[in-house]
């Protein structure tokens, strides 16, 4: 059933294939969408969001270079701390001078927008009202669905849409684990100053980003980094409020209308304001994120 919808979602994207935009962010299909947005960013080569979706698909396509891709967009947002952190993870274990480039470009960026949202909604918009295939109806799917969601909500297109749509946003990670490693303080390699500071000015920009995740990610570095400085108690405290929301956002309702509002927007403060509307925001004064 689901790649029956994955299908569609293709024959969406091929179709929206004139309009180079919503091309750039109606694919589900990554061989395909690769293929796709190599002929958007040529239609529009002066075009951030094709750049940003063709940079991302890019290293899906044989004949695509990743480092051009990249640098094409880095040229258009260079204050935009997206795509340095790609550039960060293609140069980790390519040498010092390359590691200290890619570093000293993020830490001058001055906003993070990795078009999440933006994303969501296109991809949601081409499928939403697109029938149901045959695989997904009657009263065996029906009940199946019902089943995997603990819900008695009908199945309908818009949820069916859901699906694939939030898988594939979450499999556009951005690559963290290279930041991630380069930022981690370890006990027996002292981390020098100028690394410090051009690693919390990074992680403070993804602490402050709009998914969950990139919170996570970033709210823990900057509790790692902020040991012994004034703000540390502070950040510990968002790490707790952050590990709350991550364990009870799975008592949400599954509606499609609430999903769609967290991820088209802000998720983190989106879903804050579903969990208060149910009373469980803001978590306990005295809740730790080990308890149940």
């Amino acid at each position: 059933c689901l790649a029956s919808v994955a299908a569609d979602a293709a024959m969406v994207a091929a179709a929206a294939a004139a309009a180079a935009a919503a091309c750039a962010s109606v694919v589900l299909v990554p061989a395909a969408a690769a293929l796709w947005l190599a002929s958007a960013a040529a239609a529009a080569p002066d075009d951030p969001e094709i750049a940003w979706f063709h940079m991302l698909h890019c290293a899906e396509s044989a004949g695509c270079d990743r480092k051009v891709a990249l640098d094409r967009f880095l040229a258009m947002e260079p204050d935009n701390l997206a795509g340095w952190m790609f550039a960060i993870s293609d140069a980790y274990g390519k040498g010092a001078e390359a590691e200290r480039a890619a570093f000293a470009g993020a830490s001058r960026a001055i906003h993070y927008d990795a078009r999440d949202g933006d994303g969501f909604v296109r991809r949601f918009n081409a499928l939403r009202n697109a029938p149901l295939p045959a695989e997904c109806t009657g009263a065996e799917v029906e009940a199946e669905w019902m089943a995997m969601m603990v819900s008695d909500i009908p199945l309908t297109p818009e949820h069916m849409a859901l699906v694939p749509v939030i898988a594939v946003i979450a499999a556009e990670m951005r690559p963290y684990v290279a930041l991630r490693d380069a930022c981690r303080r370890r006990d027996d390699q002292p981390m020098p100053q100028a690394r410090v500071v051009a690693c919390r000015s990074i992680m403070e920009k993804v602490a402050d980003g709009r998914t969950l995740i990139d919170q996570i990610i970033g709210t823990g570095l900057m509790t790692e980094l902020s040991r012994g400085a004034r703000d540390h108690a502070l950040w510990q405290e968002r790490m707790r409020g952050l590990r709350w929301l991550q364990q009870r956002q799975m008592e949400l309702p599954f509606d499609a209308e609430a999903l769609e509002q967290r991820w088209s927007g802000d998720e983190v403060a989106v879903t804050k304001r579903q969990l208060a509307d149910v009373g469980l925001w803001p978590p306990p004064p005295d809740w730790h994120p080990e308890a149940p």
